[in-house]
């Protein structure tokens, strides 16, 4: 396994897939923003807590960063990233769903009325991604 610092220094792109734990440091910080090589993107499907976004900022208005790209923002709402400019991209929260994702939620949906509404039994739970509140990624 490379070393985090390592691999900044040698990324072109670091792409960020992980689960933000509340209160916990972010990630990448200003000192390992600093490590990445100018034109090295950061992409960030998961949660904005893992990344500083001040830093980010500075990053990228210095060029030592050379784009973001993004579908999460400092809150689950997705507002509060003013500041935000080129080289950036800026997406709803949304990288999990496909067409695949989509079809399986109406079936689970449908599972679960024919369930209880025709069967007249409990309906089945969801996958485990439901029953634990989180989201469903893509296959």
């Amino acid at each position: 396994m490379v070393a985090l610092d390592g691999l900044l220094r040698r990324a072109d792109a670091v792409s960020l897939h992980a689960p933000g734990i509340p209160g916990a440091a972010a990630i990448l910080g200003e000192r390992e923003l600093a490590l990445l090589r100018p034109h090295a993107l950061l992409i960030n499907v998961s949660r904005a807590s893992l990344v500083d976004h001040d830093a980010m900022l500075a990053a990228l208005r210095g060029g030592r960063l050379g784009g973001v790209a993004m579908d999460v923002g400092r809150t689950s709402r997705g507002g509060g990233d003013a500041g935000l400019l080129a080289p950036a991209a800026r997406d709803p929260h949304a990288a999990w769903s496909s067409a695949r994702a989509d079809a399986e939620y109406r079936e689970e949906a449908l599972a679960s009325l024919r369930a209880a509404l025709i069967e007249g039994r409990e309906p089945p739970a969801g996958s485990p991604e439901m029953r634990s509140g989180g989201h469903r990624t893509a296959r």
